[in-house]
């Protein structure tokens, strides 16, 4: 004979415990077991005497509901099961919709709040208790999020949102990341002021790789030559020093000319990524991209003002990296290109961690075989020509690639 099914909970001892509980409390409601365990005797009784109650006082009340309301209530329940949560309570739905809407109800349109912030960000600098470029570096991130999302209200931005802006930026990496900073600051300050309940920039990252130890991405010597052709003189030979010293972007940022030498680069301490000073000696490959030099930092100038920019080479960067067909750019793929080929061609581990600013280690582990003598000799053979028209044009050079002697 059946057990009966209990109508109420029911509160039991087991012999073979769950997750280290033995006391088990069960009930059948709505013709579903729901079973909870529990590690003592007491709590058990507790929550048992606890839902029993509940169900009393509410199940005296399901006769008042209209037809209507007993037929909602049994969607809500179909639709639960079907999207395969049917372990949520229509009374859990109720509460997160009424915290939702009191989100909503004291949140505010972004254009406003943003235009609050702002405000406060001046005062604040106006003050001394910011420095005076504090607002300057931020506006641009409150123009893009405007421009984005308007007068939305704060609360209904999602991270889908905030990722799917970030990803139409038409910007490099290091801007996006700076935006995406920014972002979160706002949203951060929103947060304090209780108008949203979570903060949407928090998980949305763009993260790079956190060792050399991953997937390493070498450029055919093809790829590199269209790369070149695409990219703006300004540019070009900060492209070559990346591709044939092996130069971090970031640390490319921070050279001046005259960390240039004739036969080396010399990456001081300051410079480097791991704070050890290094040298590299200036190829043929390289030597050829040098052959002019300015004075001051390597980085590109804001044309009115024809101070360093880092935003300007993001900018160039980005434009050259699409009109060759290598965006999203590849991670330090032209460091990974030039540890692979300077193998390929000298073989020596030591000496290429040496001037890479890495471990023969993980030279050996990481770069060793991933392309030919054959793929490196075209690689270091890429050499820059600059043919001017003859056919009465004037004003215009066009920069093309060809292969030179080793």
């Amino acid at each position: 004979m059946a057990r009966p099914r209990p109508l109420l909970y029911q509160v039991r001892q087991v012999k073979t415990p769950y997750h280290g509980k033995n006391w088990k409390v069960t009930a059948y409601i709505d013709g579903k077991r729901k079973q909870h365990w529990f590690a003592s005797e007491r709590e058990a009784k507790t929550f048992a005497d606890d839902s029993t109650a509940e169900l009393h006082a509410y199940g005296s009340q399901l006769s008042d509901l209209s037809p209507g309301d007993r037929a909602d209530s049994q969607r809500a329940l179909d639709i639960l099961n079907l999207k395969g949560h049917p372990e949520v309570s229509l009374a859990e739905l109720a509460k997160i919709y009424v915290a939702q809407a009191a989100a909503q109800a004291a949140s505010k349109p972004l254009d406003q709040f943003l235009a609050e912030y702002e405000t406060l960000i001046l005062r604040r600098v106006e003050s001394g208790e910011l420095k005076s470029g504090s607002h300057k570096v931020i506006k641009e991130t409150f123009v893009k999020l405007k421009t984005e999302f308007g007068n939305r209200i704060l609360s209904e931005i999602s991270s889908t949102d905030i990722e799917r802006w970030l990803d139409r930026m038409s910007v490099g990496m290091r801007t996006k990341k700076r935006h995406r900073a920014y972002a979160l600051q706002i949203f951060n300050a929103a947060r304090k002021q209780k108008l949203v309940s979570s903060n949407p920039v928090e998980d949305v990252g763009y993260k790079g790789r956190k060792n050399d130890a991953e997937e390493i991405t070498v450029l055919p010597p093809e790829h590199l030559q269209r790369l070149f052709a695409c990219a703006d003189p300004e540019i070009l030979p900060l492209y070559a020093i990346a591709a044939f010293a092996g130069v971090r972007w970031n640390e490319i940022e921070r050279l001046n000319w005259d960390d240039i030498k004739e036969s080396e680069i010399v990456i001081s301490a300051r410079i480097a990524k791991t704070r050890s000073r290094r040298i590299i000696p200036i190829r043929p490959a390289l030597a050829a991209f040098l052959t002019e030099r300015g004075t001051g930092s390597v980085l590109p100038r804001i044309y009115s003002a024809r101070r360093p920019s880092a935003r300007r080479l993001d900018f160039l960067r980005a434009q050259a990296e699409k009109q060759a067909g290598l965006y999203p750019w590849p991670r330090n793929a032209l460091r990974h290109s030039f540890i692979s080929y300077a193998l390929a061609i000298d073989h020596d581990e030591n000496r290429i961690a040496l001037e890479s600013g890495n471990t023969p280690e993980v030279i050996h582990t990481n770069y060793r075989a991933l392309v030919t003598r054959e793929e490196a000799e075209r690689f270091w053979n890429i050499r820059p020509l600059v043919n001017t028209p003859t056919n009465g044009t004037d004003g215009f050079s066009s920069i093309d690639l060809r292969m030179g002697t080793h």
